[in-house]
Parts: C-alpha cells; sequence; structure tokens
C-alpha cells in the first residue's frame, strides 16, 4: 500500500487571561494541526485541535476554565471518523496548579450545555446513534448519555432549583433480552449529578426485523398547563417560584414510538414529584418495561 505525506499545516493561538488573584496572568495556548496522507487512492485526515472553553468563566456560578484537546481522523474513502478527547478543568481559584478534574472519551467534539454541564459528542455514522457524554463541571462525574437529540432540559422559573433532564440514553447495563423480548431502548430523567431513575422498554420482534425508539418528545400531562417548551427546553409555568424541588418538577412526560412492520407501538413515561411515576407510565400492547429507580 502507498503511502505519501504531502502536506502539513499547524497553527497557534495564544490565549492569555487575567486570573482571579491580583496581579497574576494565566497565559497557554491553543493548538490546530492537520496531517493528510496519501493511502492508496483516498486521503487519510488526522487533525488535532487544543482549545479553551470560557462560555461561563467569570460569570453565573462557574469559574472553571476547561481545557479541550481533540485528536480526530478520517479517511475520504470511507464513512463516518474517529476521534479522542481529553478535557482538563481548571479552577478561577487557582489556574497555575493542577486540573480539579481530568476526563478522556471518544468524542470529536466538546461543548458547554449549561453552566453545569458539558458534552463529548461521538457522532453516529452507517445508522448508529450520535451519543452525547454529558460531564458535571464542577467534578467531571457523568450523569448520562444521550442518544442522537433525544435530550430535554426542565426548569422551573424563579425558583432557584437546578435543572432537570429527560433523555433516552445509552444504558450498557440494559439486559439485551427479557422474558423472550428484545431490548428496545431507555428513557431516563436525571439530574446535574445523577440519574434518578430510568425505564427500559422490550418487545417481541419479528423475524429478522430490527427497531429503536423514535419520535421522541416532552409533553405536558395537563391540558390546561401554562408550562411551555422550546428548543427543547420546558419552562414550567405551573411551578414558577417554587423552591421545593419535589412539589416543583410534575405534570410533564416523555413520548416515544417503535415501528414494526403493520404495527406502531408508543410509550409515555410521566415525572412527579421530582421523580419518574411508575404507576403512570402507558405503553401499547405487546410493550413491556421495567423501571430501574
Amino acid at each position: 500500500m502507498k503511502k505519501n505525506q504531502f502536506l502539513l499545516v499547524g497553527a497557534a493561538l495564544l490565549i492569555v487571561g487575567t486570573a482571579w488573584a491580583a496581579n497574576k496572568v494565566f497565559g497557554n495556548k491553543g493548538e490546530s494541526s492537520i496531517q493528510i496522507e496519501q493511502v492508496g487512492s483516498n486521503l487519510e485526515v488526522r487533525k488535532t485541535e487544543v482549545k479553551y472553553i470560557t462560555s461561563y468563566i467569570g460569570d453565573y456560578s462557574k469559574n472553571v476554565l476547561l481545557k479541550a484537546t481533540t485528536n480526530t481522523k478520517y479517511n475520504t474513502g470511507a464513512e463516518g471518523s474517529d476521534g479522542t478527547s481529553v478535557v482538563e478543568a481548571r479552577s478561577a481559584k487557582d489556574f497555575f496548579g493542577a486540573p480539579i478534574w481530568t476526563v478522556a472519551a471518544d468524542g470529536q467534539d466538546v461543548s458547554y450545555v449549561n453552566e453545569e454541564l458539558i458534552r463529548i459528542v461521538r457522532y453516529g455514522c452507517c445508522g448508529d446513534f450520535t451519543r452525547s457524554a454529558l460531564y458535571n463541571v464542577d467534578d467531571g462525574q457523568t450523569p448520562a448519555t444521550y442518544l442522537d437529540d433525544d435530550f430535554f432540559t426542565i426548569s422551573v422559573p424563579n425558583g432557584g432549583l437546578n435543572d432537570r433532564y429527560m433523555a433516552q440514553i445509552d444504558d450498557s447495563q440494559a439486559p439485551k433480552d427479557k422474558n423472550g423480548k428484545t431490548y428496545m431502548g431507555t428513557i431516563a430523567y436525571f439530574d446535574n449529578h445523577q440519574k434518578k431513575g430510568l425505564v427500559r422498554f422490550y418487545v417481541q420482534l419479528p423475524q429478522g426485523w430490527g427497531a429503536q425508539i423514535m419520535d421522541v418528545n416532552l409533553v405536558n400531562t395537563d391540558p390546561s398547563s401554562k408550562n411551555s417548551l422550546r428548543d427543547k427546553k420546558m419552562d414550567l409555568w405551573d411551578s414558577d417560584g417554587n423552591k421545593d424541588a419535589k412539589s416543583a418538577f410534575h405534570g410533564f412526560a416523555m413520548t416515544g414510538s417503535i415501528y414494526l412492520e403493520n404495527k406502531k407501538l408508543d410509550l409515555k413515561v410521566p415525572v412527579s414529584n421530582d421523580q419518574i411515576d411508575t404507576s403512570g407510565i402507558q405503553v401499547s400492547p405487546d410493550l413491556e418495561f421495567e423501571v430501574v429507580l
């Protein structure tokens, strides 16, 4: 196999910011480089990017500087790409000290979700899901990894409460078969630190048939509700100003569908008292579920 390296390009950007301690300046570099090689009749492209993410630095309650180093590789003769990312978090209390946490994960993109969470995205290929691993800004712990765009934020206006989330998640602990039925997917309810509950779904598939949970959405359970959903964020105006999480987070549900040959199965997972309402879960006949709290 013929390999010819014919292009190597590098660029560097110096970012300097004033630290919170008086008369101290923290300085480092963000870098980007690319290498392209001829591999047979195709090109293999390798990229490395080091960037500093400052979306919330100096604002809100978080003064954390994130350094993301991402390596990606793809071949022009194949679909998809491979990538790994390493994220280091440094506190404004001491930009010069060791990182307060470091995580490494498969993924090609790193960004903030909000002031509490970041995500590392591994893009799907060839029919597979895109997976977005969430990490808490305070400690680097991961509450969940969600699939594609099946991720919704739930917020209580004027309540001072941390957000909640519902999503279809990557659930590696789920049994692939249960009572002769095949695992279809998992709906989870979680906060910035951990899962508060999840529901796994199973169905008996026709021979040679594949399926998954689709058409995922977040809905109000009360037709007269004032809650509003926009850009995958639901504001619970029915709980406006409520500072008690247990009574504030209620009145919404995640829905989805599974399509089989000549059949559509529906599911609905409601939340009440800041937890999954197990007694209110609704599913089509032939669809089995398991609740894990």
